[in-house]
This record gives C-alpha cells, structure tokens and sequence, in this order.
C-alpha cells in the first residue's frame, strides 16, 4: 500500500480513538460507605448530599429521619435528628439539604423548610402558613407555600434558593415558582409562573436545582428531559436536552451538581448512572449501572461535588454514600486537518 494511504488510514484511526477517549473516560471510583440500617454511620433511603465549608460530608437520611456527617473519606462525625415530631405535624417528606459557607444546614421538603444552625441544630421551622410551631424558634413568614419543595440550594451571595409549588387556598396551582431567601429566612422574594416545559417557563415539578459560582440556576425537570438555565434574578438564558435512555440523552433528572470546572453533574436514578455535561449542554462522559459493586449504582438521587472534583453521590437503592474521582478530560474538538499535521511524515 502507497505510504501516503497508510498515513491517512493510521491518522484516521488517531482520530476516532481520540474522540472515544474523550468522551468516554468516566471519572474513578474512590469507594463507597453505609449501608442499610439505623445506627450511626448507616442509612435508610439517603436522599440528598452537600458539603460543607471545611469539607466534610451532609447526608439527609430521610428513612431515619436524621442528618449524618461525615469526613470526606467517609467517617461518621455527628448526626442529628430532623423527623422527631416533624411528622406527627404534617411534614410528609424530607428531601434536600444545602450547607452555607458559614455551617449553617437548610433541609427542605414537602410542607415545610427548616434552618438549623450548625452550633445548635434546629433554629426555626415553617409551615405552609409561615407560622413557626412547637419549639422550633423563627419569624412569621406569611404567605409562603413550600408544598412539592424538592430542593434547596446556596447561592454564592448567602442567599437561599429554593424551587416551589405555589399554593393558593390550599389548593396546588399550575405555576413553579423559584424563591430566594436570605440566609436568617427573615423574608423572601420569588419569580416564575404558569408550570410548564417551554423555554422560560418554570417546571412544575423540579427534580434539582444548582447555582453556579456567578449566580446562574441550573433547573433540571424530574418529569420532562431538558435542562433549564436563569439568572438568579429570574431571566431565562438556555434550555437543552434530548429525551432518551442512550448516552447524552436524558431521562429522570434528580440530583445536579456543578464541578470546579463549570460542568454540570446529573443523576438519573431510573437509568441508575451519572452524565456529564459542560454547562451549555455539550455530553462529556456517562457512568454507572444498575448494581451494588464498585463503579455501579442503584436509584442515584442527589450529587455533590467538592472543590476538588471529587464527586459524592446519595446512592439510595444501596443506601450508601459512593465517591468518584475528578471527571474526564472535557471533549474537545479534533479535525483531520489538526492531525495531518501533527503527525504528516
């Protein structure tokens, strides 16, 4: 064969193999811990993750009804519980937590939100009224609904971003609404209106939501398959998404977290597996299956990443904690042209 038809031939083998690589290295497994149970260190259905401002590791544990901490290699630190009369007054479902910068913990969920100072556990609790009750201390905040609250996040000015239902009467309207709040929950603001899938609007029920280091929200929808981008002050920037069960494509979205670099980490707990994407939905890299051995998941809810890129991830079929390694090398973009002239003889 002419010199000039291997050159070709082995130049374009370089090029497959480069994008195969760079779109498939999934990030390394670095382990796992918990498994089913009630004592300390262990889990019944861990719904969502953050971390802390000295890096350690906020679980919710909704089956128990509690919050665990852990060292980021996994060590039990503390707990404390969030359920010990919570459901007795109507609260039907604990599902985030989001830690600020100064320690303090926010854990959201169907009914009610609640603020917990990181000295003295629980600080203030609300209903849907707004009215605080029992022993929980905290200000009125009158007019507030936070029925179907799935998800609470922090964003980098302190403020605390939570995405709704809106409740009129009692009665569950047709808008989603996103609510900010400072950091005491001493008052509010809110934007969105009528729910739905388009561009602009506002899911109606909001798998996760993420802020990134400049104030941008990321939505993800746990019943649609786009992702939905705002300012924090409400003006709608980008949606993406493609519906599907293949790689790239998305299917249930829970949990989002962003990376040190900007991308952006999604849950699929029915597809049991992780996707990344950069933040203007470009596919990077797809991970994980159904099982229980390393690398695998089962119901993946919620995911965090910490300032390392270590990936931390609520593994509920499993009930365990399981940790991955810095994402692969983002895709980038190689022509032919680029490779003839690497390697031309």
């Amino acid at each position: 064969m002419p010199a000039k038809g291997i050159f070709f031939k082995c130049a374009l083998a370089l090029l497959l193999m480069h994008r195969a690589a760079a779109a498939d290295s999934p990030p390394a497994v670095l382990g796992s811990w918990g498994m089913l149970g009630t004592r300390l260190g262990e889990f019944d259905t861990p719904y969502d993750v953050s971390r802390g401002p000295n890096g350690d590791v906020f679980v919710l544990d909704g089956g128990n009804e509690r919050v665990e901490v852990f060292t980021s290699q996994g060590s039990f630190i503390r707990q404390w519980a969030t359920g010990a009369g919570l459901y007795a007054t109507g609260y039907s479902h604990l599902d985030a937590i989001a830690v600020n910068s100064s320690g303090d913990v926010y854990v959201a969920g169907w009914g009610f939100n609640f603020h917990f100072d990181s000295a003295q556990p629980l600080v203030a609790r609300f209903s849907t009224s707004g009215a605080p009750h029992g022993a929980f201390l905290g200000p009125e905040i009158e007019g507030v609904s936070f029925f179907n609250c799935y998800d609470v996040v922090v964003a980098p000015n302190g403020d605390v971003v939570i995405p709704v239902t809106w409740t009129v009467g009692g009665q569950v309207t047709s808008e989603g609404r996103i609510m900010r709040l400072p950091y005491d929950l001493s008052s509010f603001t809110e934007w969105g209106g009528l729910a739905g899938s388009a561009p602009g609007q506002i899911p109606l029920n909001v798998g996760s939501i993420a802020v990134d280091p400049v104030g941008n929200i990321f939505l993800t929808d746990s019943k649609g398959s786009h992702v939905d981008e705002f300012t924090l002050d409400g003006d709608f920037i980008a949606q993406w998404g493609v519906p599907g069960t293949g790689d790239s494509q998305l299917n249930s979205r829970w949990g989002i977290a962003i990376a040190p670099n900007g991308n952006l980490i999604i849950a699929d707990p029915v597809a049991s597996r992780l996707q990344e994407f950069t933040a203007s939905g470009q596919f990077v890299s797809v991970w994980g299956a159904l099982g229980s051995g390393p690398g695998q998941t089962h119901t993946p809810f919620s995911v965090a990443v910490d300032a390392a890129g270590s990936i931390y991830v609520t593994d509920g079929g499993n009930n365990r904690i399981d940790k991955f390694g810095v994402g692969p090398t983002p895709v980038r973009s190689v022509s032919f042209g680029q490779l003839k002239v690497k390697y031309r003889p």
